[in-house]
């Protein structure tokens, strides 16, 4: 059986996503750990074996597989420990799927009890930063893109065409929300039409308590630039409209 849920490690200064995969199939017992695990991680087998027999589990008398993706970063800490452990358990059927909005992470000592980690800021930033991109694809990035595939639909685009529109619908429209936050600080009622401050009193996650406005702003400086790329290696000089546009979102005051 195949489970996988959701870690964060970290790579530098920054956290990023980990997938962790596990697979229980037949053959002779054994444990295998892949995706550039350090020493500390490669330990984590026998801590999350002991803890699955001192929490009453059993240990499955299989050939399990674990992998941590994306398998070109490497991987350090004891942060894996309980994400490992769950995986393992729900793999074998000993328990239910996680959520899949959950991320896990955590030491784990012998006694299956957990201990402290060291990075988890910068990982729960990640995850701050994974939802928020999460939420405006499915609001304001879905909404641009339906009206533009239906350009596409009617110009007849062909199969790339049409993929660099949907990367194009959903990155400006990551690129609006963005600008959106930082006017919020930084704009006037008579700019925006409507009343400033709102996301600060409501205690509300944005691109700016999460990066600051400059950071924001370069975040969102580098979306457009990436978007307007791929645009233009999919339609040449003919995405000179749509980048014109795309770099008046991204200049807006109102």
């Amino acid at each position: 059986m195949y489970s996988v849920l959701k870690s964060y490690g970290l790579n530098g200064l920054n956290g990023f996503a980990v997938a962790v995969e596990a697979d229980v199939s037949g053959g002779l017992p054994a444990f295998s750990l892949v995706g550039l695990p350090d020493s500390a991680v490669r330990e984590s087998g026998d801590r999350v074996r002991s803890a699955v027999k001192n929490l009453g589990y059993k240990w499955p008398d299989r050939h399990i597989t674990v992998n941590l993706a994306p398998a070109d970063i490497r991987k350090s800490g004891p942060v894996y420990d309980l994400p490992l452990l769950l995986a393992v358990l729900a793999s074998s059927g000993q328990m239910e799927e996680p959520p899949a909005d959950a991320a896990f992470l955590g030491e784990l000592a012998l006694d299956g009890s957990l201990r402290p980690v060291s990075g988890v800021l910068p990982m729960a930033l990640a995850a701050a930063e994974e939802q928020l991109r999460l939420i405006h694809r499915h609001k304001t990035g879905a909404l641009i893109n339906a009206a533009i595939q239906m350009g596409g639909a009617a110009a007849q685009a062909d199969e790339v065409q049409r993929k660099a529109l949907e990367a194009y619908a959903y990155g400006i429209g990551l690129v609006f929300q963005v600008v959106d936050d930082v006017l919020d600080v930084t704009g006037t009622a008579e700019q925006l039409g409507k009343p400033i401050g709102s996301d600060s009193e409501n205690g509300k996650t944005t691109f700016v308590t999460l990066f600051g406005i400059d950071g924001a702003m370069q975040l969102a400086e580098k979306l457009n630039d990436e978007t307007c790329t791929a645009l233009r290696d999919a339609f040449g000089e003919k995405s000179a409209f749509l980048e014109q546009l795309a770099r008046t979102l991204l200049n807006r005051r109102s």
